[in-house]
């Protein structure tokens, strides 16, 4: 079955409207599948800092409270698809210290089905692409899941 459609609504950003506070915390914070990566959400939060929702007048973005981290987020028209908290670790590496959508399907061109967590990532890998020197992304949730940029 196909939840959304490549193209159809969907867009990214690195601040989001404060309209989507409660939809954004539900999804980030109150997530089903967060308890399986328990031990590593405990040890990622101490090495970078809790994650918090920030607000900047009509915007919000999500930040590691000890640490320099940028995010993105996947949303459509009314809903915050997934949203992903990452930090520039070395010249060459960017590691994802939180990652988390929803559990739905998405088709892409040529009538390709996805997961959308693997749709996020496809497209934030190609944006990595285009920063200099940036060879590595690191998923710290997983271990040793190292991608080549």
């Amino acid at each position: 079955m196909v939840d959304l459609i490549e193209g159809s609504g969907i867009h990214f950003a690195s601040k989001l409207s404060d309209k989507y506070v409660s939809n954004l915390e539900e999804l980030f914070f109150f997530h089903p599948a967060q308890s399986r990566y328990k031990r590593r959400l405990l040890e990622i939060n101490q090495r970078y800092g809790l994650p918090e929702i920030i607000k900047e007048g009509y915007f919000v973005s999500i930040k590691a409270l000890n640490s320099n981290t940028q995010c993105l987020f996947m949303v459509n028209e009314d809903t915050v698809l997934g949203a992903l908290v990452y930090i520039r670790e070395s010249r060459d590496t960017i590691n994802v210290i939180h990652f988390v959508t929803r559990k739905l399907t998405i088709q892409c061109s040529g009538s390709k089905l996805m997961g959308l967590s693997d749709y996020f990532l496809k497209i934030f890998l190609r944006n990595m692409r285009s920063i200099k020197g940036v060879k590595w992304l690191n998923i710290l949730y997983r271990k040793k899941c190292i991608l080549p940029v």
